[in-house]
């Protein structure tokens, strides 16, 4: 082990049980991920490494707050639904 991760895990014993948990769950994940079959091609991730450091916009505010409203609308709706069905 690492002199970086037993610090960080020497750092994680003094947090609360349910911030513990978070730590203990976030690097399962990351452990279970190095661990997937899953990898980017080398094109996959130059293009990813590139999209990062672009200062151009991939999607403009106005579409996401509209898109963003639109789903929150959806949602409502659906949840007004299960209500009624509920109460029949």
């Amino acid at each position: 082990m690492t002199k970086l991760l037993e610090r960080a895990f020497e750092q994680a014993k003094i947090l609360p049980a349910s911030r513990q948990d978070e730590v203990g769950a976030m690097l399962l994940d990351l452990v279970e991920q190095d661990n997937s079959g899953l990898r980017f091609s080398a094109s996959q991730e130059a293009e990813v490494r590139r999209r990062l450091v672009s200062s151009e916009e991939l999607v403009p505010d106005g579409e996401m707050k509209a898109l963003f409203s639109g789903l929150t609308d959806l949602i409502d709706t659906a949840h007004n639904s299960v209500r009624r069905v509920r109460t029949v």
